[in-house]
């Protein structure tokens, strides 16, 4: 495990830092009402990203591998294309019938092209690229959360007032410019080559894998909308910023031995036969279980420090961040 740490531990904790104090902000800005809100409208993002991706960034750790990491540049920009098609078609589609705001649909889209290229250059083993240019989510993307947090910062000390609106214009602003900038690495990267590949091809692959993929942030909205049923907007907040602190660690061990395992299991499968899968799945399996156990005691021991320094709104969240 030491071995493959990599050189990745410095940027992750960094990037956990800045989704953190992205956080603080959010919760200290926002009312306790709006924060519900505001985690709501995430969650449905996160789960629109898993959908509209049609599984192409996790293909792409089958694919990439197959051709003996030829063809990337190709891949890449098959799944791209289509991915703007999609765009534009929604994007008209909202223009007339004005469903969700605009900035949203940006911020799914520009996320689901930085989650491709983050993905494309952990397959190829340009991991420090994987975190720096990863998509927005707790414990995400280093540079995405270093724009975010610089962006609303500068707007909190000017006495800028703050809604859920603008938050979202500056979230999609920041998920551009990550992606402006992978795709310019990626295009450095990545050589052009010939490839056999075609859409329906790429589609017969990925679609059950983001199928697969969505299950759980489905789950999580069905959650959050019971929550949103049976509890007022106050307790809702209460609610929600639990639920958000207590996946953002767990969540940052989670996307980290991801990184470092999933290029590892993909090569082994498709190289050597699952040769080594179980037992890599097994040590990832057991280093996370015994991270949360660790993180869970700690978080109860000094929730109440940390709550009175950083979270005073949320004084009352305790018991059921602890449930």
């Amino acid at each position: 495990f030491l071995k493959n740490l990599s050189n990745l531990i410095v940027l992750r904790l960094t990037s956990f830092l800045l989704s953190a104090f992205n956080i603080i902000f959010f919760s200290n800005i926002l009312s306790v009402e709006d924060f519900g809100t505001f985690s709501i409208q995430i969650s449905i993002i996160q789960l629109l990203i898993f959908v509209f991706s049609f599984g192409f960034p996790n293909s792409l750790t089958i694919l990439i591998p197959e051709q003996n990491f030829q063809n990337t540049k190709n891949l890449l920009k098959l799944q791209k294309n289509f991915l703007y098609f999609i765009l534009i078609i929604i994007l008209a589609t909202n223009h007339f019938l004005n469903f969700i705001s605009q900035s949203i649909i940006l911020i799914i889209f520009f996320n689901i092209v930085l989650w491709t290229n983050s993905l494309a250059f952990n397959t190829e083993n340009y991991k420090k690229a994987t975190i720096f240019f990863g998509p927005y989510r707790p414990g995400g993307g280093l540079f995405i959360n270093a724009l975010l947090l610089f962006s609303i910062s500068i707007l909190f000390f000017l006495e800028v007032n703050i809604d859920l609106n603008m938050i979202f214009i500056i979230l999609a602003s920041c998920s551009f410019a990550s992606m402006f900038l992978s795709e310019i690495f990626s295009n450095i990267k990545f050589k052009n080559s010939n490839s056999n590949y075609t859409m329906l091809s790429i589609l017969r692959l990925s679609i059950p894998i983001s199928l697969q993929k969505s299950i759980d942030p489905l789950q999580e909205i069905i959650f959050l909308m019971v929550c949103n049923y049976f509890l007022n907007d106050y307790l809702l907040g209460l609610a929600l910023f639990s639920y958000r602190m207590s996946l953002i660690v767990p969540g940052l061990v989670g996307s980290f031995l991801e990184i470092n395992y999933l290029p590892l299991i993909s090569k082994d499968i498709i190289i050597n036969k699952f040769k080594i899968s179980n037992a890599l799945l097994q040590e990832k399996t057991q280093i996370q279980a015994l991270c949360n156990f660790v993180i869970l005691i700690f978080a109860i021991l000094f929730y109440d420090f940390f709550a009175q320094l950083i979270f005073p709104q949320y004084l009352e969240a305790k018991n059921i961040f602890i449930i």
